[in-house]
C-alpha cells in the first residue's frame, strides 16, 4: 500500500520546524524515527552530499533542499520532482548552454529511485522576494534591478527560451554589492520558434500576462512580468494583493493594471510600456534599454479591439470573446445555470461566434443525462475558458481559497464540509485538470490517491489491532487530506502534533510502522488513531513493568538454571528484547507462562535427581540403624540368657521369654513396652519416607 504524495525531508529522526527568521530549521528530536510524510536523500547522491534543510515552496512540482558536499562542504540547491513529473529536457539542456552571469548554475542532474533531480548553484543572499520584505526599494538600487532583469531576460530569450513564471521568488541573488541576479525555476519555461505559442501549463496568475489566461505566451509574456515586479519593488505591495485568481483574470481582461499609485513619472512611464495589455504594443528590450538611458519610448493607449459580432450580455456584462463568457459565469454562477438551462448559450455561440466546437461540445452536454446542471456548467466554463483560473460555484479553486476552504470545512462548518465532498466526488478538479490546467490535475490526483491510502490504511489498521473503529465519513477527512496537499503550514502542525505522542504510536505495532510511510497522510492516519495509541502505549507501559518484575523474580528464584549458556538464559534475554520491542503485552500473556511451566518442570527434575542422593544416603543409615538395633538387641540377649542362645538358637531365646512372661506379670509388661515403642519408631521412620517420596513425586 502506498501513496506517492510526500513532504519535508527527514534524515534519521529528523523534524522541520519554523525558526524565528521564517525559514526551516532542522531539530533532532530523542525518540522514535519520526519518517512519516518524509523525502529521504535519493540513494545515488547519498555517499556525495549531506542533506542540510529543506528550502520553504509552494510549489506542487518539485521540493527543494539545501545539500552540502562531502568533499569540499561546499553548499547547492538540490531540486527533486515529484513523483511521475518530468522536467523538459531540452530546455534543461539549452540552460546549460547559457551564461551563468544571468541564469542559475545546473551542477549536474540524474535520476535516482524513481524521482528525477537536478543539483543546482546554492545563492545564500536568497532571492528578490527577501529583498522585497523589507519594503519599497531606493529608485537607485530598483534601477540596477530592472537592468539586471533586463540583460537575464534578453539573454535567455535569444536561446529561445521563454520562462513564463517570473516573480521575486525566482529571481536568485548571486551578489548584493553590487546586486547581481540569476533567473531560476524554468520548470515551465518553454522553447520557442515562433514569437507566440500555446501551452497549457500552469503559471503564478499573479505575475501572469492577459495573454497567458487564453494559453497563449511568447517573449513578451515575460516582460509584463517583469513590469509587476517593477511596481511590487517601487511601492512596496502587489496591485492584484488580497484578490483571488479569477477576480485578478477578470480585472485582466476588462481594465488591465492600475499604476495611478506611482508618482514618479519615470517608474510610471516604464511601469505603463511594460504593463500594456496588448502583447504586440507592450514594451520589450529596445524600449527598457532606451529608458534605462534616460529615454522614454512611446507609450500606447490600451484599448481592447471589440469584434464585429453581438456581446452575449450575463450579469449586467458584455462578453465578446468565449474566454469573456467564462470568467463572466464564473463570478455569477447562478446567473451561468439559469442561462444554460434556458438554453441562451447556444444560439449565441453558433449563429454570433460561429464556434462549432464550442457549440457541438455544448450540445453533448446537454445529452449526457448522467451530468446535473452544475457539472454541465462547471465543463462548460471550463473548456470555454481553457488558461483562466478554475472556478466553481462562485467559488476560486486556486491553492489560497482552498485551503480557506478546507481549514472552514475542519473547523466544523457543515456547509463546507459538504462543498468539498461535493468537489471531490464530482471529480470538479479532474474537470480543471483535463481542461489543461496543471496545479489542478495535480492536486486532483493526490487528493483521490491519498484517499484510498487513508481508507485502506484504517481499514487495515483496524484489523491488526482488533479495534472496533472503521473508517470515518469522508466528509471529516477529505478536508484535512486535501489541506495537507496544499498547505505546508498545515503539514508542518499535524507532524509536530504527531511529534508529541509518536513514543505512544511506537509501543503499538499495529501503527508503529504508519510511522514510518513516507506519505503525508499517514500523519492523518496516526492522528486518527492518537487516542487509542495512547491507551495502548499505557497498557504496554504497564505490561513492561509486570514483565519486568517477573523476570527479576524468575532469575532471583532460579539463579542456579540461569548460567551463562544456559538455553533459559537466552530465553530470558530474548523476552527482555520484547520489552525494548514494545511487545511486552503480547509477551506476559502468551510466553512468559510457558517459560514459568518449563523452568518449573525443570526444577523439579533437578530437585528429584538431588533428593535420590538424599534418599539413598538416608536409606544407608536406616540399613545402618537397623543392624545396629538388632546387634544391640542380640548382645542384650546374650548378655541376659549367657550361652544358651548359642546353643539352643532360637528356641532358647522363645523358651526364656515364655519362662520370663509366665513368672513375672511386670517384665511382661515392660516387654509388651519395649515392642510398643519400637514398633512405633519404626512406622514413624517408614512414615517419614513415605511422605517425602510423596513432596518429591506427586505420589
Amino acid at each position: 500500500m502506498s501513496d506517492p504524495t510526500r513532504i519535508d525531508v527527514s534524515v534519521g529522526t529528523t523534524l522541520y520546524h519554523q525558526s524565528a527568521y521564517g525559514k526551516t530549521r532542522i531539530d533532532r528530536l530523542d525518540g522514535p524515527a519520526i519518517t512519516a510524510g518524509s523525502i529521504s536523500m535519493p540513494s545515488a547522491l547519498a555517499s556525495t552530499y549531506q542533506m542540510i534543510e529543506p528550502i520553504p515552496t509552494q510549489g506542487a512540482e518539485a521540493d527543494l533542499f539545501i545539500i552540502q558536499s562531502q568533499v569540499d562542504k561546499q553548499k547547492y540547491v538540490l531540486k527533486l520532482y515529484r513523483r511521475g513529473l518530468r522536467p523538459k529536457g531540452d530546455v534543461i539542456e539549452t540552460l546549460r548552454t547559457c551564461s551563468r552571469q544571468h541564469v542559475i548554475e545546473i551542477i549536474g542532474c540524474g535520476e535516482s529511485d524513481g524521482l528525477l533531480y537536478e543539483i543546482l548553484e546554492y545563492a545564500k543572499h536568497g532571492t528578490l522576494r527577501d529583498l522585497f520584505r523589507k519594503g519599497p526599494v531606493k529608485d537607485a538600487l530598483m534601477l540596477s534591478i530592472v537592468s539586471e532583469l533586463l540583460g537575464a531576460v534578453e539573454h535567455i530569450h535569444s536561446r529561445k527560451i521563454i520562462h513564463r513564471d517570473l516573480k521575486p521568488e525566482n529571481i536568485l541573488i548571486r551578489t548584493l554589492k553590487p546586486i547581481n541576479l540569476m533567473l531560476a525555476d524554468f520548470g515551465i519555461a518553454s522553447l520557442s520558434d515562433a514569437t507566440q505559442h500555446f501551452t497549457t501549463k500552469s503559471r503564478t496568475i499573479k505575475y501572469g500576462a492577459p495573454e497567458a489566461t487564453a494559453g497563449a505566451v511568447g517573449n513578451a509574456s515575460d516582460y509584463w512580468s517583469i513590469g509587476l515586479i517593477v511596481f511590487e519593488g517601487i511601492l512596496g505591495k502587489h496591485p492584484f494583493d488580497d484578490l483571488s485568481d479569477i477576480s485578478i483574470a477578470l480585472q485582466l481582461a476588462t481594465k488591465g493594471v492600475d499604476v495611478s499609485e506611482i508618482k514618479n513619472a519615470r517608474w510610471l512611464g516604464l511601469c505603463k510600456g511594460l504593463l500594456t495589455r496588448d502583447p504586440k504594443k507592450r514594451w520589450g528590450a529596445p524600449q527598457v534599454a532606451e529608458w534605462i538611458d534616460g529615454g522614454m519610448p512611446d507609450i500606447f493607449a490600451d484599448e481592447r479591439e471589440r469584434p464585429s459580432q453581438k456581446p452575449y450580455k450575463i450579469a449586467k456584462r458584455e462578453c465578446w470573446t468565449t474566454a469573456d463568457l467564462a470568467l463572466a459565469i464564473g463570478m455569477n454562477w447562478s446567473e451561468g445555470e439559469k442561462h444554460l438551462a434556458r438554453n441562451l448559450v447556444l444560439p449565441w455561440l453558433r449563429d454570433e461566434l460561429r464556434d462549432q466546437d464550442a457549440a457541438n461540445f455544448l450540445i453533448d452536454l446537454a445529452e449526457n443525462r448522467s451530468l446535473t446542471g452544475d457539472d454541465r456548467l462547471v465543463r462548460l466554463v471550463a473548456n470555454l475558458g481553457r488558461g483562466l483560473p478554475p472556478v466553481w460555484r462562485d467559488l476560486s479553486l486556486d491553492q489560497g481559497t482552498l485551503v480557506s476552504l478546507c481549514r472552514e470545512a475542519i473547523a466544523g462548518v457543515s456547509e463546507k464540509a459538504a462543498l468539498v465532498e461535493t468537489l471531490f466526488e464530482r471529480g470538479i478538479l479532474d474537470v480543471w485538470g483535463d481542461s489543461g490546467n496543471k496545479d489542478c490535475a495535480q492536486w486532483s490526483k493526490q487528493w483521490k490517491s491519498s484517499s484510498k491510502y487513508f481508507s485502506a490504511r484504517v481499514k487495515q489498521i483496524s484489523e491488526m489491532s482488533a479495534l472496533t473503529k472503521g473508517v470515518p465519513d469522508q466528509k471529516t477527512f477529505l478536508p484535512s487530506i486535501l489541506l495537507l496537499i496544499l498547505s505546508p503550514e498545515f503539514r508542518q502542525a499535524m507532524m509536530s502534533e504527531v511529534a508529541g505522542f509518536a513514543e505512544e504510536v511506537s509501543r503499538c505495532p499495529w501503527l508503529a510502522e504508519t510511522l514510518k510511510d513516507d506519505s503525508f497522510t499517514a500523519l492523518l492516519v496516526l492522528q486518527l488513531f492518537r487516542e487509542e495509541a495512547i491507551n495502548a502505549a499505557n497498557e504496554e507501559i504497564q505490561a513492561a513493568k509486570r514483565l519486568e518484575t517477573e523476570l527479576d523474580a524468575i532469575e532471583s528464584d532460579y539463579a542456579e538454571m540461569l548460567a551463562s549458556g544456559s538455553p533459559f538464559k537466552a530465553e530470558i534475554d530474548g523476552l527482555r528484547t520484547k520489552i525494548s520491542e514494545n511487545q511486552a503485552l503480547g509477551t506476559l500473556t502468551d510466553a512468559l507462562p510457558g517459560l514459568k511451566k518449563r523452568m518449573f518442570e525443570a526444577a523439579k527434575l533437578k530437585t528429584v535427581a538431588r533428593s535420590f542422593k538424599a534418599i539413598r544416603s538416608r536409606l544407608i543409615f536406616e540399613v545402618l540403624a537397623d543392624g545396629i538395633l538388632v546387634a544391640c538387641l542380640f548382645v542384650l540377649l546374650r548378655m541376659w540368657m549367657g550361652r544358651e542362645i548359642a546353643d539352643d538358637g532360637f528356641g532358647a531365646v522363645v523358651a526364656r521369654v515364655a519362662s520370663i512372661v509366665n513368672g513375672d506379670g511386670d517384665a511382661k509388661k515392660y516387654l509388651f513396652a519395649v515392642l510398643g515403642s519400637l514398633a512405633l519408631v519404626w512406622i514413624g521412620l517408614r512414615y517419614s519416607s513415605r511422605r517425602l517420596a510423596k513432596r518429591l513425586f506427586g505420589k
